[in-house]
């Protein structure tokens, strides 16, 4: 049996025994999303859903090929031992290792990718902030905050594109870079995210740390 078809079949029984389940959600799409940024969103019927994402573990640790030796006990990413994180290890290690095959990440509604990256070595803007609240944080990052802006100025290499977020993302990389050892954090109040793909773009070079 196939991704497609297990999911499929699990939906159908989902849907036989949650009964009143749809109404409590604007509608089945909405409903049958688990996931929000990788974390079991409780529905209706949380024990439909853990079932759900319990099979979709074992599919994509079975079938699907992904090695999930690292979230068995005593390994080093069991714990915290949920449902949700370990979902969370086997999709993204099935779909690691099948992407360029065309695999996707969607588990039909299980499992979506996350741009943030907690782990990441460049901090840049949120792409859901407003360009009112990232230029408040150029203003302070570049400011009180102690980044090198020089970069983003007229003429220099990475002032195109010349938009609000994309001077908000040198401007918050620059900073969190500088102070990032001191306990600086990555968030901007919202407006800011960690990221592993360097956001560097021709002569524009985006200073890493690790």
């Amino acid at each position: 049996m196939n991704e497609e078809d297990w999911v499929d079949s699990l939906k159908r029984r989902m849907e036989e025994v949650r009964g009143t389940c749809w109404s409590c959600a604007s509608g089945d799409e909405e409903a049958a999303r688990m996931f929000n940024q990788l974390f079991v969103e409780v529905a209706c019927d949380p024990v439909e859903e853990q079932l759900f994402v319990e099979k979709a573990i074992d599919w994509a640790c079975g079938a699907g090929g992904a090695d999930c030796s690292a979230i068995q006990p005593n390994q080093p990413c069991y714990e915290p031992n949920t449902v949700a994180d370990h979902a969370s290890y086997a999709f993204n290690n099935y779909w690691q290792k099948n992407k360029k095959q065309g695999a996707t990440c969607d588990f039909r509604g299980a499992a979506q990718q996350v741009l943030n990256d907690p782990n990441g070595q460049w901090c840049i803007s949120n792409p859901n902030a407003s360009d009112d609240v990232l230029q408040k944080g150029i203003d302070w990052a570049c400011k009180a905050g102690g980044a090198d802006c020089s970069a983003i100025q007229p003429n220099q290499p990475c002032f195109e594109p010349n938009t609000v977020a994309d001077h908000a993302s040198y401007a918050f990389n620059s900073y969190w870079q500088k102070n990032k050892k001191q306990g600086a954090t990555c968030d901007f109040s919202g407006a800011a995210q960690q990221v592993s793909n360097d956001p560097s773009h021709g002569d524009c070079k985006f200073p890493s740390d690790p």
